[in-house]
């Protein structure tokens, strides 16, 4: 018993440790989603401002964009620049204007690139904090690939998210979310909202993966 009163006092003088089942982890800065479930299901909040957040998606599409655009909209009204690689799909300017992005704040490196130029402007983008936030698509990346860019974040208080089909094994992202159809998703087509599950598979300073899951609604 006098060793988990020590154990106990330990972990509760550490503000760098997180243990399953607590609420959020300490001192972290995030930034609100926009999105209220959302925040009340990411870990500290919102989405953290500093490091690499690897999404899961088996089909790009589903609403991996929805969940980050009122974020992309605040950091453009900020004079944050967003930097796009790779993105799969045809870009409709008129969405992101409806949604409140300063599209003259974007920059978008197409498909076509190759992959180890792909991942280099990612880290230079990562590495300067005119930046708001990073996002790329790309399943050829490797653990040290990965493990490099989280250091550009680290290093420079930048954040960036990476989108995948499939899990990178250890991945040491800051955050690890799967996004996927929900299964109770219904189609209104007055008001065009569909659901998506969102679940956390990993999270920085975890012992053990963190499988809580929730349902939000995107337009």
């Amino acid at each position: 018993m006098p060793n988990s009163i020590f154990i106990e006092s330990i972990l509760n003088s550490r503000n760098d440790i997180w243990r399953l089942g607590d609420e959020a982890p300490k001192n972290h800065n995030v930034y609100s989603s926009g999105l209220k479930n959302l925040d009340n299901f990411l870990p500290g909040g919102g989405w953290p401002q500093i490091g690499l957040i690897e999404i899961i998606i088996k089909h790009y599409g589903l609403g991996e964009l929805q969940i980050l655009m009122p974020l992309m909209r605040n950091l453009t009204a900020q004079d944050k620049l967003l930097l796009w690689i790779c993105p799969p799909y045809k870009i409709c300017t008129s969405t992101l204007i409806k949604a409140g992005i300063d599209i003259e704040k974007l920059l978008i490196i197409n498909s076509e690139v190759s992959t180890k130029d792909a991942l280099w402007a990612a880290e230079q983008a990562l590495q300067t904090q005119k930046f708001g936030i990073v996002l790329l698509w790309h399943n050829d990346v490797t653990r040290n690939a990965m493990h490099r860019l989280l250091l550009a974040t680290k290093n420079n208080n930048t954040l960036g998210v990476l989108f995948k089909n499939k899990k990178t094994e250890n991945s040491q992202s800051s955050i690890v979310l799967k996004l996927e159809r929900s299964s109770s998703n219904e189609f209104n087509k007055k008001i065009k909202n569909r659901k998506i599950k969102l679940q956390i598979l990993r999270m920085a300073g975890s012992l053990r993966s963190r499988k809580t899951a929730t349902e939000i609604t995107i337009n």
